[in-house]
C-alpha cells in the first residue's frame, strides 16, 4: 500500500515535470527515484512475510493465553525472561520460542535515566525484522508521578545474512551498520 502511494506520487511528479517542460528532471527522477540500496528483499515480499508472521504469532500467543484458562487447549509457545548484556548494558530480554525451541521473537528492554528503549526482533523465514522504539521522558524513569513521555521515536530494520537495512517510510531499504542503527545482531547478545 505504501509502495503504491509512492509510485502514484512519482507518477504525479513526472506528469508535473512534463507539463513544465523539464525533461532533465524527468530523466533524473526515472533513473533512481529513491536511491534504493541493493537489499535482496523487495518491499512487497517484506510486507507479505510480516503479515504472515504477525498472524502466526498472534495465533500462537493467543493459544498460550487460552491454555492458562482452558485445560483442553494446548500451549504452542514458550516465553522466558532472561538478562543479557546489550551494548555494555544489562537488559531484560523476553524470549518467545515455539515448542521445538525455534526462536520466534526477542523483546529487549533497556532503561536510561530519562528514556526507555524497546527493541523487538521478529525471526521471519527470509530475514529478521527489528523494531526500535525509544520513549523519552520528562523526568527519571524511576519517578512515575513525573514521568510524562515527551516524545517517542520508532525505527524499523531488517537483517538479511548479517547485513542491516533501515526501512524508510517510502518503502525503501538503506544499507546501514549496527553502530549507526544502535542494534546488535541476535547472535551477539551475551546471556548472563
Amino acid at each position: 500500500m505504501i509502495k503504491t502511494r509512492c509510485i502514484q506520487a512519482v507518477t504525479a511528479l513526472l506528469a508535473a515535470s512534463t507539463l513544465t517542460g523539464s525533461s532533465m528532471q524527468k530523466t533524473d527522477y526515472l533513473q533512481n527515484p529513491f536511491k534504493e540500496s541493493e537489499c535482496p528483499i523487495e518491499f512487497s515480499a517484506y510486507e507479505r512475510e510480516m503479515e504472515t508472521y504477525r498472524n502466526d504469532f498472534i495465533g500462537m500467543y493467543s493459544s498460550n493465553a487460552m491454555a492458562d484458562t482452558e485445560s483442553q487447549i494446548e500451549s504452542q509457545m514458550k516465553m522466558q525472561e532472561k538478562e543479557i548484556q546489550y551494548d555494555q548494558q544489562v537488559a531484560g530480554l523476553t524470549e518467545y520460542t515455539d515448542l521445538s525451541g525455534e526462536r520466534l521473537r526477542y523483546r529487549v528492554n533497556l532503561y536510561g535515566e530519562t528514556m526507555k528503549s524497546e527493541i523487538n526482533y521478529y525471526f521471519c523465514v527470509d530475514f529478521t525484522a527489528v523494531s526500535v522504539e525509544d520513549a523519552y521522558y520528562s523526568s527519571w524513569v524511576l519517578n512515575p508521578e513525573y514521568a510524562d513521555v515527551l516524545y517517542t521515536t520508532i525505527e524499523n530494520y531488517i537483517i538479511v545474512d548479517g547485513t542491516i537495512y533501515m526501512l524508510h517510510d517510502n518503502g525503501t531499504f538503506e544499507k546501514t551498520d549496527k553502530e549507526k542503527a544502535g542494534i546488535l545482531l541476535p547472535d551477539e547478545m551475551i546471556f548472563l
